[in-house]
C-alpha cells in the first residue's frame, strides 16, 4: 500500500475531517456504497439507498448495514458477480449504461467499482453507480427507430430497382410471353423465394390460366387454364377468393411428413389432382400470393413458394404487393407495345422520367429534373406540382417549369381544380376551346401512393395540340412513379431531421450529466492515479490529460452548448436567462468585464427570443475576435410586445462600409433582424467602440402606436 494511502486509512481510523468525508458521502449526487469481501454492504449514502429501493425486487431484503448484496438483489450474480470478483483482484472496473439484472428484469448503470485497502490487503469494495436506465433505454428506441427507418428506406430502394428493371425489360422491345417469363423469375428473386406463378383471370368464362411460371419445372404448365370450381379440390380456392377482393394470402405449411400425408389421406381430393399437391408440398414450405392489377382492376395473381418456413413480415407483404403493383403496369404497357409499335416511345419516357424522378432524394431538384424532362417528352408548355400541406390539408404551389409568374386568379383556378381532381382520385382533361380562351390542352393527375393523396400533377401542352387517351394514360403512370418519389424524399427528410433532433437531445443529456459527475470523475482518477503511475507511465500520462481536461470542461460554455444542442431549451428558456448565460460565457471565455443590466418582466414569443439571441451571440463573437475591448456593456428590456437591446463595448471600433458589414457578419444580423420586423442599428468610429442596438414591437404595438 502507498503512503497516500496508510495516511488515509490513518486519518479516517482516527476520525480525521470525518465531519466533511460525511457530508461529502452523503450529498453526493451519485450512489455510493462500501460492501466487504463476502458482498455484505457496510456503508451507503442516501441516493445508494433510494436507488437501492427502487430497483429491489419482491423478493429481495430491505437494506440495512450489513445486507449482503444478493439477498438486496436477488438475481443480481449472473451480471455483477464477475464485475465484484475482478475488483477482489485488484482491478477498478468502470463502464457506462452496464446491464444490471435481477429477477425482476434489466436495469443500466454508470458503474465505477474499486477495491479498499488497508494494510496491503483487499478487505472490500468501494462501488459508485448512476442510474443511466433512462437513457439506455432511450438510445435503444432511437436506434431502433433508426434500425426500422433504414429496413423502410432500403425496401423502397428494392421497389425503386424493381420498378427499374421491369421498365428496362419493357423498353427491350421483347414479346410479352418472354416479358411474363422474365418478370416471374425476377419478382421470385427479389421476394427471396425459390418458385413463381403467374395468373390470369377470366372473369367471364371463370377460367385461370397460368401464363408463366419459374421454379415450377413438372408442377405447372404454361398456357393451362383451371376452371373457378376445381381450385377447391386443388387447394386454391382461399387464393382465388382472396385476390378477387384484392387481399393477400400467405402460409406454412405443416412439417414433414405430415403435410405430404394429410394430402395422400384426403378421399375428397381426386388422385390425380393428389399427386400434384403432395409433389408440391414436398418441394415446399410455405406459400405467399397476392392481387395482380390492371387499371385497376383484378387481372390475376402471383404465387411464391418457399423451401423454408417464413415470418411474413410486414415489409415482405408490402413489398409483394408492391411489385405486383408493378408487374401489373408493366403487363399493360407490354401489351400495348405489342399493338402499337408508338408505345416504345411513351414507354421511354416513362423510363426516362422515372430516372429523374429516382435521381435525387432532395425533393425540390427532383421535382426540377423531372418536370423540365417532362416537358421536353411530351411536348408540353409548361408543367407544375403542388403538393398539400399535411396541416392545412389545402393545395400549394411547389414547382412550376420553366420557372414564370402565375397571375393569383388564374393560379387560384388551378389550384381549386386540383382539390377537385385530389378529391374524386381521376385525372381532369381540359380540352382546348377558343371561346373559354383556353387555347392549349391540359390534363390534371393526382399524386397519390397506397391511397394517401399527395397532391397534383400539372401538365399544359402547346397551342392547338390535343393530348391522347393513351397520353393520358402515361401522365398517370408518370404521376405513380413521381409520387414514390416525393414519398421517398419526404421519408428521407423526416428521417433526417429525427436523426438530427435525437441525436442532438443525446448530447444535451450526455453533456448535462457529465456536468453532475465532473468533479467526483477528478477525483476518482486523481486517487487511482499514483498507482497507475506506479504501473504505466504512459497511461499516468494520459490519465493526468484527462483529468486536466476534466477540470477545465463544463464551465462557461456549458449552458450556451446546451441551447445549441436542445431546441426546446431555447424555446423555454426567458430571454434575460439566455443573455445572461451568454455573458457569463463571453466573461469566461475573454476575461473581460461585462456590465449586464436586464429588465425582462415578460417573456416575448420564440422566433423574437431566438433572433435577439443570435444576434447577442454574434455580437459577442466580433467583440472577442476583432474589437480589442476593455469593458461591454449591455442593455436589455423586455416589456409587453417591445423588446431592445443594446450592445456596447469600448474598443477599436472600425468602418461603417459594406466589406466589414460582410467581414464582421453584420450583414446576417441585419437580415435576421429584417426577417422579423425589428430595426437594428449600428453605431461605430475608429478608436471609440462600437454599439449595436436592436428594437422589435409586434403589430399590435406598432398599429396602437400609429393609431
Amino acid at each position: 500500500m502507498s503512503s497516500n494511502q496508510n495516511t488515509f486509512n490513518a486519518a479516517a481510523e482516527s476520525g480525521f475531517e470525518n465531519t466533511l468525508l460525511a457530508m461529502l458521502f452523503d450529498r453526493m449526487p451519485m450512489g455510493i456504497a462500501i460492501m466487504d469481501r463476502e458482498y455484505n454492504i457496510q456503508r451507503y449514502n442516501p441516493t445508494w439507498a433510494e436507488f437501492a429501493e427502487e430497483y429491489r425486487p419482491e423478493n429481495g431484503v430491505p437494506l440495512t448495514k450489513g445486507t449482503n448484496y444478493y439477498k438486496l438483489f436477488p438475481g443480481a450474480e449472473e451480471s455483477m458477480l464477475p464485475r465484484f470478483e475482478s475488483v477482489l483482484n485488484g482491478e477498478i472496473v468502470q463502464g457506462e449504461g452496464l446491464n444490471f439484472e435481477t429477477v425482476d428484469g434489466i436495469s443500466y448503470w454508470d458503474v465505477v467499482l474499486t477495491p479498499l485497502f488497508e494494510n496491503g490487503q483487499i478487505i472490500g469494495i468501494l462501488n459508485v453507480t448512476h442510474d443511466a436506465t433512462e437513457r439506455v433505454l432511450l438510445q435503444q428506441n432511437l436506434e431502433r427507430r433508426v434500425d426500422d427507418r433504414t429496413r423502410e428506406l432500403e425496401r423502397r430502394h428494392e421497389i425503386a430497382e424493381s420498378l427499374r428493371d421491369i421498365i428496362i425489360m419493357i423498353n427491350d422491345n421483347i414479346p410479352l410471353e418472354e416479358f411474363l417469363d422474365q418478370g416471374v423469375k425476377l419478382a421470385a428473386e427479389r421476394l427471396n423465394a425459390q418458385a413463381c406463378v403467374l395468373h390470369q383471370f377470366d372473369m367471364e368464362k371463370e377460367l385461370v390460366y397460368i401464363l408463366a411460371h419459374f421454379g415450377m419445372d413438372g408442377l405447372a404448365q404454361k398456357g393451362t387454364a383451371r376452371i373457378f370450381n376445381d381450385l377447391e379440390s386443388r387447394g386454391a380456392a382461399t387464393y382465388l377468393k382472396a385476390t378477387l377482393n384484392k387481399q393477400p394470402t400467405y402460409t406454412n405449411y405443416p412439417p414433414m411428413p405430415e403435410r405430404v400425408d394429410m394430402i395422400l389421406q384426403d378421399p375428397d381430393i381426386p388422385e390425380p389432382i393428389k399427386t400434384n399437391r403432395a409433389e408440391l408440398r414436398r418441394r415446399f414450405a410455405g406459400s405467399f400470393s397476392v392481387p395482380l392489377f390492371v387499371k385497376n382492376e383484378v387481372y390475376g395473381g402471383m404465387v411464391f413458394y418457399y423451401e423454408e418456413t417464413q415470418e411474413f413480415s410486414d415489409d415482405q407483404i408490402q413489398l409483394g404487393l408492391t411489385f405486383a403493383e408493378q408487374v401489373g403496369l408493366a403487363i399493360e404497357n407490354a401489351r400495348l407495345h405489342q399493338q402499337d409499335q408508338d408505345r416504345q416511345r411513351e414507354l421511354q419516357m416513362l423510363l426516362d422520367v422515372a430516372a429523374a424522378a429516382n435521381s435525387s432524394l432532395d425533393l425540390e431538384n427532383l421535382l426540377e429534373k423531372t418536370l423540365d424532362l417532362l416537358i421536353s417528352l411530351v411536348g408540353a408548355s409548361r408543367a407544375g406540382v403542388s403538393l398539400l400541406d399535411e396541416n392545412t390539408g389545402y393545395l400549394l404551389p411547389y414547382a412550376l417549369r420553366p420557372d414564370q409568374k402565375v397571375p393569383p386568379e388564374e393560379m387560384a383556378k388551378m389550384l381549386d381544380a386540383g382539390q377537385a381532381v385530389i378529391k374524386s382520385g381521376e385525372i381532369m382533361y381540359i380540352e382546348p376551346d377558343p371561346e373559354q380562351g383556353f387555347l392549349e390542352p391540359g390534363a390534371i393527375i393526382p399524386l397519390q401512393i397506397r391511397g394517401k393523396n399527395l397532391g397534383m400533377l400539372g401538365i399544359i401542352g402547346r397551342t392547338n395540340a390535343h393530348f391522347t387517351l393513351d397520353q393520358l394514360t402515361l401522365f398517370k403512370s408518370i404521376s405513380d412513379q413521381l409520387g414514390v418519389a416525393i414519398e421517398n424524399a419526404r421519408l428521407y427528410a423526416q428521417a433526417e431531421e429525427t436523426a438530427i433532433t435525437a441525436e442532438r437531445n443525446r448530447l444535451a443529456r450526455d453533456l448535462h450529466d457529465a456536468v453532475t459527475q465532473t468533479l467526483f470523475s477528478s477525483s476518482l482518477i486523481a486517487d487511482v492515479l499514483p498507482k497507475i503511475w506506479e504501473k504505466d507511465p504512459d497511461e499516468g500520462i494520459k490519465r493526468l490529460e484527462e483529468l486536466r481536461q476534466l477540470t477545465r470542461g463544463a464551465l462557461s460554455e456549458m449552458r450556451t452548448l446546451l441551447v445549441e444542442l436542445r431546441p426546446t431549451a431555447l424555446a423555454d428558456a426567458d430571454l434575460g436567462d439566455l443573455v445572461g448565460h451568454l455573458v457569463n460565457a463571453f466573461t469566461a471565455r475573454t476575461r473581460l468585464s461585462v456590465e449586464y443590466n436586464q429588465i425582462c418582466p415578460v417573456n416575448p414569443p420564440p422566433d423574437i427570443k431566438e433572433m435577439f439571441y443570435r444576434i447577442t451571440q454574434e455580437g459577442f463573437n466580433n467583440i472577442a475576435k476583432h474589437a480589442d475591448a476593455k469593458e461591454v456593456t449591455i442593455t436589455l428590456n423586455c416589456q409587453e410586445g417591445d423588446v431592445r437591446l443594446s450592445i456596447k463595448d469600448d474598443g477599436s471600433g472600425f468602418e461603417l462600409d459594406k466589406n466589414n458589414q460582410e467581414g464582421l457578419g453584420l450583414g446576417i444580423m441585419q437580415e435576421r433582424a429584417k426577417t422579423l420586423g425589428a430595426e437594428l442599428y449600428i453605431t461605430s468610429h475608429i478608436g471609440q467602440g462600437t454599439e449595436i442596438s436592436v428594437s422589435w414591437k409586434s403589430i399590435k404595438e406598432n398599429e396602437q402606436k400609429n393609431g
